[in-house]
């Protein structure tokens, strides 16, 4: 084996570690010098820009999904990082079309990038309709798992129609605790349910659901998987009313190591 890919092989075994720590700086500057070694390696600057996303260190995070692209041009990973980034950076929405449009129609990602991108931009009734193109009644991916009755619920509040938002809420209600009976430690599934019972009015049970998440996979334990349920239950929050409490989670996502 080439003796500089082995080396930046055991220091991206180091950034896994140190990702899961939380150690940020420390996690980047050996990705960086794992791709001073392997400058041809398109997933060390894949596996960078997420850091960096996460982080809100978007500049660059663009520059190195940008360079992921131009190594990897087939990969999706890099595009998917960037829509991400575009989004969370400046809402760039127009651009985050377009580099969309560069993931695979297989993708599992697919329908969750396309959901989002219609309700940013305010059309969702196109959102809804994107859902209907999905061939299955959820959107599992690594960090949530949500049936598409919860996606087209929150575009139904986002249209006013809270009637037709609290019942398809709760037919994904039932979906998620059955699923939670087989899979009863699955973050994802709790989380999910604690946003269903808040559009529902079940606030307690809600805030239940949402802490298990977060606590199941608590930031200490995963500095990046960790953070969606800290968001989740931020809009838990939200949806209840209980504004302050929203800004705590927040603010203590923002006081997580970025720039």
């Amino acid at each position: 084996m080439n003796t500089d890919r082995a080396r930046a092989d055991l220091l991206l075994m180091k950034t896994s570690v140190y990702e899961l720590l939380g150690r940020i700086d420390d996690a980047i500057n050996t990705y960086n010098r794992a791709f001073e070694l392997s400058p041809r390696d398109a997933n060390i600057p894949t596996n960078l820009l997420f850091v960096l996303w996460a982080t809100r260190r978007y500049e660059q995070a663009v520059q190195a999904a940008n360079q992921a692209i131009l190594l990897a041009p087939n990969e999706p990973w890099p595009y998917i990082g960037k829509v991400l980034i575009l989004w969370s950076w400046n809402g760039d929405t127009k651009e985050a079309r377009t580099v969309i449009e560069a993931v695979p129609v297989e993708h599992e990602w697919l329908p969750w990038l396309w959901y989002w991108q219609e309700i940013y931009e305010g059309n969702y009734s196109a959102a809804i309709q994107r859902l209907d193109l999905n061939p299955k009644d959820w959107i599992r991916i690594k960090m949530w798992s949500i049936p598409n009755k919860q996606f087209e619920g929150q575009a139904y509040l986002f249209m006013n129609m809270p009637e037709k938002a609290q019942s398809v809420f709760d037919s994904a209600r039932v979906m998620l605790e059955n699923e939670l009976k087989n899979w009863p430690q699955d973050p994802r599934l709790h989380s999910s349910l604690g946003i269903c019972y808040a559009a529902l009015g079940y606030k307690e049970a809600a805030i239940r659901e949402g802490k298990k998440a977060v606590n199941i996979l608590p930031i200490s334990k995963d500095a990046l998987y960790g953070l969606p349920y800290v968001q989740d239950l931020a809009y838990i929050y939200t949806i209840i009313g209980d504004y302050d409490k929203a800004l705590d989670q927040i603010e203590y996502l923002l006081s997580i190591d970025g720039e």
